[in-house]
C-alpha cells in the first residue's frame, strides 16, 4: 500500500538524518513523488466543487461545453476501470474517481440548466451503468483497457478543443470555474513529475503533458476573457 510505502520511505529517510548523513537523492525523489501522489488524490476529491457551487449558486451553467464534460467523463471511467482491473495502487488512479463521480453531477447540472434533451441524459447514464456493469461481469479485458488507456491522450485532447473554441469564438468563459481549471493545472504539472519518477510509461506521460496543457489554455482564457467591470455611472 502506498500509504505503508512512504512511512518505510520517511523511516529510512530519518535514519539517515540521524546519523548526520544527508538522504540520497533517489530517496527524497520518491518521497516526494508519493506525497505529491496523495496530495494529487486528496485534491481531486475537491478540485470539481467550485465548479459545481458556481453553477448552483448562479442556477446558471452559461459557457459550459457538455460534450467536453462527456468526453472527460468517459476518460476518467476508462482510467479508473483500467488501475482497477490492473489492480493498480490506488494512489496511482484515485483521482480519475474523484474527477468521474464529480463530473457526473456536473453534467446533470448542465443538462438541468442548459434544460437539454431528457434523451442525451438517458443515452449517458445508460452508457455509464452498462460499462460498469461490464466492468463488473469481467467483460473489459486487460488488453481492451489497455488499448482504450493508450487513447486517452488523443481523447483527452479532443475534450477539451470543443470548450476552448467556444471560449475563443464568444471571448466569454462563461460559468467555468478559475479555481478548477487552477487546480487541475496545478495538479497535472504534479502529476508529470509522478510519472516520470515512477516510470509510468510514454503513452501515460503523452497524456498527463497534454491534459497540462489544455487545462493551462483555459486558465489563461479565464483570465484574459474574464468580464470587465462596468464602468461606473456619473
Amino acid at each position: 500500500m502506498v500509504e505503508i510505502r512512504i512511512i518505510t520511505l520517511l523511516s529510512i529517510a530519518l535514519q539517515h538524518v540521524l546519523r548526520g548523513h544527508v538522504p540520497p537523492t533517489d530517496l527524497v525523489k520518491s518521497i516526494i513523488s508519493e506525497g505529491l501522489g496523495l496530495g494529487i488524490v486528496a485534491g481531486s476529491c475537491l478540485v470539481k466543487v467550485p465548479q459545481i457551487v458556481k453553477l448552483v449558486s448562479s442556477s446558471s451553467a452559461q459557457g459550459l461545453n457538455p460534450t467536453s464534460f462527456e468526453i472527460e467523463t468517459f476518460c476518467a471511467t476508462v482510467a479508473a476501470t483500467y488501475g482497477f482491473v490492473h489492480k493498480l495502487s490506488f494512489n496511482a488512479f484515485g483521482e480519475s474517481v474523484a474527477i468521474g463521480l464529480q463530473n457526473i453531477v456536473l453534467l446533470f447540472l448542465i443538462y438541468k440548466y442548459q434544460k437539454r434533451s431528457l434523451g442525451r441524459r438517458v443515452v449517458v447514464l445508460v452508457g455509464l451503468m452498462t460499462w460498469l456493469a461490464a466492468a463488473q461481469g469481467g467483460h473489459l479485458t486487460a488488453e481492451l483497457l489497455n488499448k482504450l488507456f493508450d487513447l486517452n491522450s488523443i481523447i483527452l485532447l479532443v475534450s477539451r478543443i470543443p470548450q476552448i473554441t467556444q471560449n475563443y469564438r464568444s471571448k466569454s468563459t462563461g460559468q467555468l470555474s478559475f479555481i478548477t481549471y487552477l487546480m487541475n493545472f496545478l495538479g497535472t504539472m504534479a502529476r508529470v513529475f509522478t510519472t516520470l519518477q515512477e516510470q509510468g510509461g510514454a503513452a501515460m506521460l503523452r497524456g498527463v503533458i497534454m491534459s497540462m496543457v489544455m487545462n493551462g489554455i483555459v486558465v489563461m482564457q479565464i483570465i484574459m476573457y474574464k468580464n470587465p467591470k462596468k464602468k461606473k455611472t456619473q
